[in-house]
């Protein structure tokens, strides 16, 4: 398992370099939205992680269309990430900031919305958004839980789901 989705950039080389199976966070990710039957799905991520294209082509692969928020949004994401919440915390204006995103992706038709960063997760619980807003963080350890208590993570991640 890794740990972050950035980390992830690395999946495919680290997968072809190792003998033991790699709980891949875009499987995680991809299973979760065609089980919620999402059809496009917005993404708040680093500039990095949206630039490198880490959930594209898996998304793709799954017949889900994937939205970003356009660069200079993307931008004040990145600002709030890397001054607020890799230090532990976010202002109101940082969630005021990833609130904006996630509004602005259902505006242009996402069905759900991925938080794809780690960090992230610190102020996920103070967003609001009518549709599913999935922390890619959460939906891949709750998959490792699985994989650790029964050896797959087939189930649904999401509690009650």
């Amino acid at each position: 398992m890794i740990s972050s989705n950035t980390g992830h950039l690395a999946a495919d080389a680290v997968r072809a370099a190792v003998r033991i199976p790699l709980l891949d966070i875009r499987e995680v990710v991809v299973a979760e939205l065609r089980r919620l039957g999402v059809r496009r799905a917005g993404v708040v991520s680093t500039m990095l992680t949206q630039r490198r294209g880490l959930y594209g082509e898996a998304l793709a692969s799954g017949g889900i269309e994937l939205l970003a928020p356009e660069e200079p949004e993307a931008a004040e994401i990145d600002e709030v990430i890397f001054s607020e919440l890799i230090h532990g915390g976010a202002t109101e204006g940082g969630v005021a900031t990833v609130q904006r995103a996630v509004d602005g992706l259902t505006r242009r038709g996402a069905d759900a919305v991925l938080l794809a960063c780690t960090d992230l997760t610190l102020l996920a619980s103070r967003l609001r958004f009518d549709r599913p807003l999935l922390d890619t963080t959460v939906l891949h350890a709750r998959a490792a839980g699985l994989v650790a208590v029964d050896g797959s993570a087939t189930e649904s991640p999401v509690p009650g789901a």
